[in-house]
């Protein structure tokens, strides 16, 4: 990720120095501003060996198994025990995905059984599940209860862990500490038994647990009508087993089920349903907190949810107002828009409808044709400004450079009788050089 910097530095780097090799050496000679320079990039390659070192491989010296990796490996993947989930509480810092505050200081999160990946990265928002799990480490915290297995058995918790170190935030060198008490409190849960992994996190199996997919019958089945953690500590939880195997992943596939309760650790949503043969099952509120259907028949059962009716609507909308904030981001113009129309000023220099323009010819014509007299008139009708004009003007072409005659150009009337004085052009013959004395007897 720094190679773009460090690229764009040496970069800038090597156009200064060619950059001030071109206006100092070429245009003003060599200095000490030169050598300087050089010595300058040459310590900044220098100075960047370091860094090179540190980056390595591109680990920055962290734990080449962070606590995601690990953490995902330290469980059993046996599908036939069906979907479980893991509560993770301890150090926010230390934590392997984010995760809710408890109390400061203290963190939680629950995840799906199986590896992470990008998803996990954004926390989720709070549920009535998330206020069940509260909920119980509170009991734990105040010492309570001695049954946090079974408050978290119908949220399909089957794993408790503190983590202690993560190669980042906390190492074995260098750890963070635990949230005081909270490894003993879990260490005196009766349904909480000690489970071997890793050093560095401190694991809890829950023997109350049943999957997040579970048929339950008999006393466990009558239990989840019930709501309240009371009902939960004094309750059979062993009448559950696996069903709906991947349902917490959104894999909804046919299963079959048994007469009694469908149970899924999902919290209670009504637009759930239970699809069994021409029947669908309503769902009902399970242990108070998650999503349960009594089936009454046996049969191949499919659980389907109905969308949000608004969904798409809102979708919609919101797609076209990107679009609207797009095109006007873009500066797009429409053809419908209203235009503006600029004034205009006419400011023509030169117009050519003008019945008077004098008509277009050659440059040599224009100095030597009829046109050319019969815009100004005839230099033989205006009383001697042809005589005066040609004389004065070989006077001054082939006459003698040091008589210091001037040559003066000589006024003269046009068709409507006015008086112009053109120009009076005066060189003093003293003034000229040998080129102009050559220019007029090579004329």
């Amino acid at each position: 990720m720094l190679a773009v910097p460090v690229a764009l530095g040496l970069a800038l780097s090597a156009g200064a120095l060619a950059g001030g090799f071109g206006s100092d050496v070429l245009a003003r000679g060599f200095g000490w501003r030169q050598p300087t320079a050089l010595v300058a990039n040459v310590a900044l390659v220098l100075g960047l060996a370091p860094a090179v070192l540190a980056i390595g491989d591109g680990g920055w010296h962290v734990d080449r198994t962070p606590l995601a990796r690990l953490a995902s490996t330290q469980f059993s993947a046996d599908p036939s025990d069906g979907d479980y989930r893991v509560l993770y509480i301890g150090d926010p810092r230390v934590l392997p995905v984010p995760g809710h505050e408890y109390a400061p200081g203290i963190g939680y999160v629950v995840t799906d059984s199986g590896g992470f990946d990008f998803t996990h990265r954004f926390a989720l928002t709070n549920t009535s599940a998330d206020d069940a799990v509260e909920r119980a480490i509170g009991l734990i915290a105040n010492g309570s209860t001695l049954r946090a297995g079974r408050l978290l058995a119908p949220l399909g918790v089957r794993f408790v862990v503190v983590p202690l170190t993560d190669g980042a935030n906390s190492t074995v060198r260098d750890p963070i500490d635990e949230p005081a008490g909270i490894v003993s409190a879990l260490r005196g849960q009766l349904d909480l038994g000690d489970y071997q992994g890793h050093p560095s996190l401190e694991m809890f199996i829950n023997r109350a647990w049943f999957p997040v997919g579970a048929q339950l019958t008999g006393a466990t089945a009558e239990a989840s009508a019930e709501a309240g953690d009371e009902v939960l500590v004094q309750a059979d939880l062993s009448g559950a087993v696996a069903s709906m195997v991947g349902i917490d992943r959104g894999q909804s596939v046919p299963y079959e089920v048994l007469p009694g309760t469908v149970h899924i650790a999902i919290p209670f949503d009504e637009r759930f349903s239970l699809d069994v043969g021409d029947s669908v099952v309503e769902p009902r509120p399970g242990f108070g907190v998650t999503t349960a259907f009594d089936v009454a028949n046996p049969g191949v059962g499919d659980i389907m949810y109905e969308r949000d009716s608004t969904r798409t609507w809102w979708l919609t909308v919101q797609v076209l107002l990107w679009i609207v904030v797009l095109v006007l981001a873009s500066g797009a113009r429409y053809p419908f828009a209203r235009r503006r129309t600029a004034n205009l000023i006419d400011e023509t220099l030169i117009d050519l409808d003008e019945t008077s323009a004098a008509p277009a010819m050659i440059a040599g014509e224009a100095l030597s044709g009829s046109g050319w007299t019969d815009a100004f008139g005839d230099d033989t009708d205006d009383d001697g400004y042809d005589d005066g004009y040609d004389d004065g003007y070989d006077d001054w072409l082939h006459g003698d450079p040091d008589d210091g005659a001037e040559f003066a150009l000589p006024a003269f009337e046009n068709e409507s009788g006015e008086s112009d004085e053109l120009a009076r052009l005066a060189m003093p013959s003293d003034d000229r050089d040998d080129d102009d004395d050559q220019r007029g007897g090579q004329s």
